[in-house]
């Protein structure tokens, strides 16, 4: 009993290890980007456009695959496996809905702000 919970808590904390660091590199790739547009010596909000472009394809192939391996695995597995498979789908369109108006909204705050 003891030992299923320490491995649940060090599973979390792996998963969130693992999260961070994702948003870290997201971060820094948009860091990145944006200096980038500002070195390229452009008007910024015409500059984050191509990055915005392509951080909506990724998301939209990221979600895509994700959402095609969870219903390839729904097709041949047990029934627990489906409902994590259906919960999971769920959860790539909602992080995928999120992360485009997220994106939408970030390329709106810099045209107002850049004109």
């Amino acid at each position: 009993m003891m030992n299923s919970n320490l491995e649940q808590i060090q599973e979390r904390q792996r998963v969130r290890a693992r999260i961070v660091s994702l948003a870290t590199v997201v971060c820094l790739t948009a860091a990145m980007f944006t200096v980038t547009a500002f070195a390229a010596n452009t008007d910024t909000a015409q500059g984050l456009q191509p990055i915005c472009k392509m951080f909506q394809t990724s998301i939209a192939l990221l979600a895509l695959v994700g959402i095609g391996s969870n219903a390839a695995k729904a097709l041949v597995g047990t029934e627990k496996e489906v409902k994590e498979c259906r919960n999971n789908i769920v959860r790539i369109l909602f992080i995928a809905g999120v992360a485009c108006l997220a994106l939408l909204l970030w390329r709106r705050v810099i045209e107002q702000l850049c004109g």
